[in-house]
């Protein structure tokens, strides 16, 4: 049945997220509560940079990539206010990257705001809302040089030009 076709997550401590596209309801079940924080047991004692996703897939890409990172159960559910100010301590910057979509947008908004975080999104003229999208459809050198500039705060094509307009929503 199209209901029973799904893929499993397990992260951290008997952790696990069970995706079922072909549901009409309940595509997503899991056992994890709204503060478990996906990749959290991936991380360094401290480092350069930190990037805060919303998915495990997006974490394990950047991760593939040499990134440190960490995802929230959801782009509305947030991490907890003690790993953040954990994470600032330990990380020389954190960047926050949601979706480039309403939602994406509206809540890195509201979380950068709050805890002082510096938002990036997979620029909108790419037609792909994240970075897990991004790798599919341009593949392993453009998401390396699309990372690198984000995290730089360099425009594409301006290579050593300072430019945090790359942050900014597009």
């Amino acid at each position: 049945s199209q209901s029973r076709y799904g893929h499993s997550i397990e992260f951290g401590k008997g952790k696990r997220k069970i995706y079922r596209p072909l549901a009409s309801k309940y595509k997503w079940m899991t056992n994890a509560k709204h503060n478990d924080i996906q990749g959290d047991e991936f991380l360094s004692r401290e480092g350069q940079i930190l990037v805060i996703t919303k998915s495990y897939k997006d974490v394990l890409l950047l991760k593939t990539f040499g990134y440190e990172s960490v995802a929230s159960q959801s782009e509305s559910t947030f991490l907890p206010e003690d790993k953040i100010e954990d994470y600032k301590e330990r990380f020389q910057h954190v960047y926050l990257l949601w979706d480039n979509d309403i939602t994406g947008i509206k809540y890195s908004e509201k979380f950068c705001n709050l805890y002082g975080l510096i938002p990036i999104f997979v620029p909108a003229e790419s037609c792909e809302k994240d970075i897990s999208d991004y790798y599919r459809t341009y593949g392993k050198e453009k998401t390396i040089m699309l990372l690198t500039n984000l995290v730089h705060g360099i425009k594409e094509g301006k290579e050593g030009e300072e430019d945090n307009q790359v942050t900014a929503i597009q």
